[in-house]
């Protein structure tokens, strides 16, 4: 079994059969506005740019951003992913460090 929890903005992606599935999903501002709102933040999207956190921050869950903190959240988003014989590769990616 192969566990993934991510925060932010980090990849897993696993190859099946030669099919490849996501396993992780971004958590950036313009898709969790609504939580961030409700914990009296603000989400900016100005032209040419990425939306952000109180206009800095350009992911909505983390587990630093001691500035921003009280706006975010460090929780997780989890998947089990069983990996057998039919699992060709795993990749994890996170800030520029692949493997």
């Amino acid at each position: 079994m192969l566990t993934i929890a991510n925060v932010g903005d980090s990849r897993a992606v696993i190859s099946k059969n030669g099919v490849a599935k996501q396993l992780s999903v971004d958590h950036g501002p313009a898709s969790e506005r609504e939580s961030i709102e409700n914990r009296g933040g603000f989400v900016s999207n100005f032209p040419r740019d990425v939306a952000r956190v109180d206009g800095q921050l350009a992911v909505a869950r983390v587990f630093g951003g001691k500035s921003l903190k009280k706006h975010l959240t460090s929780e997780p988003d989890v998947r089990i992913e069983t990996i057998d014989d039919d699992t060709d590769l795993i990749i994890l990616a996170s800030d520029g460090s692949w493997c």
